[in-house]
């Protein structure tokens, strides 16, 4: 990840790294706390994280112009302020894999499932170009993975250390992004999925299966309660506008009101009916919707299955028999997108997913999938519940009329990596694993991954698997190549006296000459020497 880390300006970035970081650092140490609101995102993660590169320098703002508007010095320097800020990002996110791997191995208590999560996601070339960028999303997929892991090792372990952490980690999520909301909602559903799930398991100790849904219901206000709380400390701006900030960035924004309002009510009489009854007639519910919840969710697995196999064939083909391609995959908000059938539009969140992955993971995880239809694990309800997030959530973005880019949908590929994991742990026979087995599939494993990276690099964001014939993509430039153009004309001769016209902001900083993103030039007085545009300019 420290290869080519200065070498880059991805879109919107230097927003970030020339105004909304310092913004919030120095709202912090004047005691301005109206002015920690620095985006709606709200990025408040991304700006402590990332900012924290500046602490090496003992005069940090030397690097910015006055305005703040650009870089003060050559494109060396720049490529030095972008590593300051991004490295700080790198090293966060890889060595939280230490704690993806301690909750793995509390949830699922195998180390090899633990140690594979770790090294999928850590050698994924998505999620490892994802940690070079000064965006949100860098750190999104960290943060909601750990609130969605926590929150099982509570279900499943009933240590209270598990539901702090969930609330630490959806207080944090929801610092990053307005997306990570979704996690509230889900947080029950998955309480849902495992009492549904366990209600055998307790049939001999009914009154402490009837304390544990009472103890999860008071557990799951803690930690909303908590979250936002953190969500107060960390943008402190908020407590001076509770409505537009707080509520509306937390238990507040878009439908949340509508989703959890309902959710609370329902645990309110949860809570009641265990004082009065131990929350008899809600156990009889569970154990009539258990046999038909067995076979029901069944079908979460074979809808998966389906969709990966059902776009890798359309484009494998060569043919786009389905006729995906006429809505291009950076559509996002576009009607196009919106008028399409709804099942087309449901594939659609799935295309930039499916043909990032490698093609070793996809089918380790239509493995696990498949095994998962036929037969129970021991870590059924951690399959489960990572693949209801990942159909939630696209189920979710759909309902908003927003086509995913791999940008938006980062938030699940940990969740993939870990399912991968699984049925990497069940694709050899526990009988017939000798003590050397692990071992080779780990340095297998490490190998595979390392040729992805490899073959992709520097460019790691880029990845798009072989499934996907050439004359497709499924992810745009997303800040590379501005460099290579720059490096280009700085070598020509009389460079600094050059004149450039540029749609695309990270070419600028890195030329030595003058550039122009004007649409409307007078050439009488702007001398244009040479173009450079972007494959969607």
């Amino acid at each position: 990840g420290f290869h080519h880390i200065g070498k880059f300006m991805t879109a919107d970035e230097h927003l970030w790294i020339y105004g909304r970081v310092p913004k919030y650092w120095n709202a912090v140490k004047e005691q301005n706390w109206r002015n920690t609101y620095i985006h709606e995102k709200p990025g408040i993660t991304l700006a402590i994280i990332s900012g924290t590169g500046l602490l090496q320098y003992s005069n940090p703002q030397s690097f910015l112009l006055k305005n703040q508007a650009s870089i003060s010095g050559t494109p060396e320097k720049l490529e030095k302020m972008l590593s300051t800020f991004r490295l700080p990002i790198l090293i966060f996110n890889g060595l939280f894999a230490i704690f993806f791997f301690w909750i793995l191995k509390k949830i699922t208590a195998n180390d090899w499932i633990a140690l594979w999560s770790g090294i999928f996601i850590l050698l994924s070339p998505i999620l490892l170009g994802s940690s070079q960028i000064v965006n949100s999303d860098s750190l999104l997929w960290t943060f909601a993975t750990a609130t969605i892991l926590s929150f099982v090792a509570y279900l499943e372990k009933n240590e209270k250390k598990f539901a702090i952490l969930a609330s630490l980690f959806l207080g944090l999520s929801m610092l990053t992004k307005f997306t990570a909301t979704i996690l509230m909602p889900l947080l029950f559903v998955i309480a849902i999925f495992f009492f549904l799930e366990r209600v055998k398991d307790f049939s001999q100790t009914k009154d402490l299966l009837a304390k544990k849904i009472k103890d999860a219901s008071l557990v799951y206000f803690a930690i909303i309660a908590g979250s936002v709380a953190l969500f107060a400390i960390l943008l402190p701006a908020s407590l001076y506008k509770l409505r537009n900030y707080l509520y509306d960035g937390t238990i507040g924004y878009s439908i949340m009101p509508y989703i959890l309002t309902p959710i609370a009510l329902f645990l309110l009489i949860l809570i009641i009916e265990y004082r009065w009854v131990k929350n008899r007639y809600t156990l009889n519910v569970l154990g009539f919707f258990h046999n038909i919840w067995t076979n029901l969710s069944k079908l979460l697995y074979v809808l998966l299955i389906a969709t990966f196999l059902l776009l890798i064939a359309n484009y494998s083909l060569g043919q786009d028999f389905l006729r995906l391609e006429k809505i291009p995959f950076d559509a996002r908000q576009v009607n196009i997108f919106n008028y399409a059938d709804p099942t087309i539009r449901f594939l659609l969140e799935f295309r930039p997913v499916v043909f990032s992955l490698t093609p070793f993971v996809i089918f380790l995880l239509i493995f696990i999938w498949t095994r998962s239809f036929f037969a129970k694990t021991k870590e059924n309800f951690l399959i489960f519940s990572l693949s209801a997030f990942i159909l939630i959530y696209n189920v979710a973005v759909v309902q908003q009329g927003l086509l995913n880019t791999i940008r938006y949908s980062i938030i699940i590929y940990p969740s993939l990596f870990i399912l991968a994991a699984i049925g990497l742990n069940y694709l050899v026979p526990e009988k017939n694993k000798k003590w050397w087995v692990n071992p080779v599939i780990t340095v297998l494993v490490i190998a595979i991954s390392t040729l992805s990276l490899w073959q992709i690099k520097p460019f790691y964001f880029n990845y798009t698997n072989l499934l996907l014939p050439q004359k497709y993509i499924v992810v745009d430039s997303w800040g590379y190549g501005g460099y290579e153009a720059a490096q280009y004309l700085n070598s020509l001769p009389d460079a600094e006296k050059k004149i450039a016209w540029t749609d695309y902001y990270g070419f600028c900083d890195f030329f030595k000459g003058k550039w122009l993103e004007i649409y409307s030039v007078d050439q009488s007085k702007d001398h244009i020497d040479c173009f450079v545009t972007r494959r969607s300019g």
